[in-house]
């Protein structure tokens, strides 16, 4: 978790890479999380970065937990909406 909030520390100053960097070595540490990868997925979705974002929604889509939950599920959700806007956005 410590990886994620300083990845969120960065994001709100406005360093992209290293916001990047530091969720990435969240995942990492703890590869059996998703949330990392939806920090990521955020992250590009936010810099208009349609191939990183496209490439994590396809890693959200298809990772397996180790717990599966109501946060997971909401995760998934919000990143197939984000990937519906994108789709839309590119008709």
């Amino acid at each position: 978790m410590f990886w994620n909030v300083m990845g969120n520390n960065s994001l709100a100053l406005g360093n992209y890479r290293e916001a990047e960097e530091r969720y990435k070595h969240a995942f990492i540490m703890v590869p059996n999380r998703m949330y990392p990868l939806y920090l990521l997925a955020n992250l590009y979705y936010t810099e208009g970065d349609t191939a990183g974002f496209i490439k994590m929604s396809k890693m959200i889509e298809s990772f397996i937990p180790k717990v599966e939950s109501v946060s997971t599920e909401r995760m998934r959700s919000e990143i197939k909406e984000m990937a519906e806007n994108i789709y839309l956005g590119e008709e």
